[in-house]
């Protein structure tokens, strides 16, 4: 659409030019027959040829600004019919379809005015233009202290620690809230549901706000000094202490899923909406991820994590076992509590049925899932 719009331009601009000529030339030559008599014949001719020339190549160029056009619109048709927009995606890059994204603006709109919502700066526009409410940052954002500290919010290894660097943001307690978006395998096994985080599309499960978590964890550690150096209280987060090389499908940089207590907010949230989502469905969920032996990471292995994703892991876990949890990681906590867990199918764009898939010997449907957590405390407010 683009590309034919501004094809579309120039034909407008090239037709005005073509007329203006039209119009030029018939009295360039009335003017000329009266005043020079004899001599005009000869003049006349040429000026008559010449804008005849002149409106063949304008004729030439107009066809061929047709013609492209005509090529550029159906290129771009045929191409953007095949694309889903993030937001009708779920904003992730699943090419599917799912309305996770248009609920979660409605529960936006239902938060208390004067709300602050805090999420990655992707989601800003979102939440200040169709949800109305405050987002801590959005794309014009070119405060990287900002950026950094919800960096240090969402990597947080408690959520007393978010709250307190939340307050740097402006954040009042029970008007504050906490997004983060995800993906989920989900098997419904009757009164049971098993529950997988979505591996095989990146160094880092998941399929939106997990595998940014690695930005997260840079931006947020480029502002810690500088927060130190303002009073601040905060740590830089080690990644060595929560995320492990799982030696299965080529390496898989992860947290402890099966034992949720132990890793950042950004990962224990979305466990934990999970199973309050499943408790409030009445079904039995468990929360299912791998566990094996640990052994010290070789050197190389090591040094090349560090030299392309500039993170210190320095422990491989041997998949052996499956290992599975059922109690909510966030269950009774002091400073955060659900306001909305929004979890939705993916669908196929062209059937509408969801997203089915098989995951270590389970079947199951590919959800979205976004969840909206109120900060009930603000240390210090």
């Amino acid at each position: 659409m683009i590309g034919a719009a501004a094809y579309f331009g120039i034909l407008v601009s090239s037709c005005f030019i073509g007329l203006l000529i039209s119009k030029l030339t018939p009295q360039i030559v009335s003017y000329t027959v009266k005043t020079r008599g004899k001599r005009a014949r000869r003049e006349v001719r040429r000026k008559v040829k010449a804008g005849l020339y002149t409106r063949i190549l304008i004729l030439l160029l107009l066809v061929a600004i047709f013609a492209n056009t005509g090529y550029t619109a159906y290129t771009e048709y045929s191409l953007n019919s095949k694309i889903l927009y993030t937001f009708k995606a779920g904003v992730s890059g699943v090419n599917a379809v799912t309305d996770s994204w248009y609920k979660a603006v409605e529960t936006i709109k239902s938060t208390p005015p004067g709300s602050l919502v805090i999420s990655w700066w992707d989601y800003g526009y979102g939440i200040s233009v169709l949800g109305e409410r405050a987002s801590a940052a959005d794309g014009s954002t070119i405060n990287n202290t900002q950026i950094g500290i919800i960096g240090l919010i969402l990597l947080s290894n408690t959520s007393e620690q978010a709250a307190k660097l939340a307050k740097l943001l402006g954040a009042k307690s029970n008007t504050t809230f906490l997004m983060v978006i995800e993906g989920l395998f989900i098997s419904d096994l009757g009164n049971e549901t098993v529950i997988w985080p979505i591996t095989g599309g990146g160094a880092i499960p998941g399929i939106v706000d997990w595998p940014k978590s690695i930005w997260m964890i840079r931006i947020g550690n480029s502002v810690v000094e500088e927060l130190n150096n303002k009073g601040v209280n905060v740590s830089y987060i080690e990644t060595e202490g929560f995320l492990y090389l799982y030696n299965f499908a080529g390496g898989v940089l992860a947290p402890q899923f099966n034992n949720p207590i132990n890793t950042p907010l950004i990962y224990r949230i979305i466990v934990d909406a999970a199973l309050y989502w499943a408790s409030n469905t009445n079904k039995i969920a468990r929360f299912c991820w791998f566990t094996g032996t640990t052994q010290p990471l070789d050197y190389s292995t090591r040094q090349r994590i560090q030299d392309t994703l500039r993170l210190n892991i320095t422990t491989m876990i041997n998949p052996g076992d499956i290992s599975c949890t059922v109690e909510r990681p966030l269950l009774g906590d002091t400073y955060l509590e659900p306001y909305a867990v929004i979890i939705e199918p993916f669908k196929n764009p062209e059937t509408g049925e969801p997203l089915q898939a098989n995951y270590m010997n389970y079947s199951g449907i590919i959800y979205s899932v976004i969840v909206i957590y109120r900060f009930t405390t603000i240390p210090g407010e």
